[in-house]
């Protein structure tokens, strides 16, 4: 998934970009209470999916997390 780094979530069919070249678009997106932050799902191309990796859509920085997110206790 990709985690925003901040509340704001980018909508959905936004596209992706990496270094000013398209590499996917957002399926859906909101916010997570849990993290307090903006998330979204999307396709992305095979090469930016990795984890740490930042695409940005709808001028919002997003990271390429793993799907389950480490509990905070």
């Amino acid at each position: 998934y990709l985690q925003s780094e901040s509340a704001a979530f980018p909508a959905v069919g936004a596209k992706l970009m990496q270094a000013e070249k398209e590499t996917g678009a957002v399926t859906s997106s909101g916010f997570s209470p849990r993290l307090g932050q903006g998330v979204a799902l999307a396709y992305v191309a095979r090469q930016a999916a990795i984890e740490g990796t930042t695409l940005v859509a709808d001028g919002l920085n997003l990271t390429v997390s793993t799907p389950f997110p480490k509990a905070q206790l």
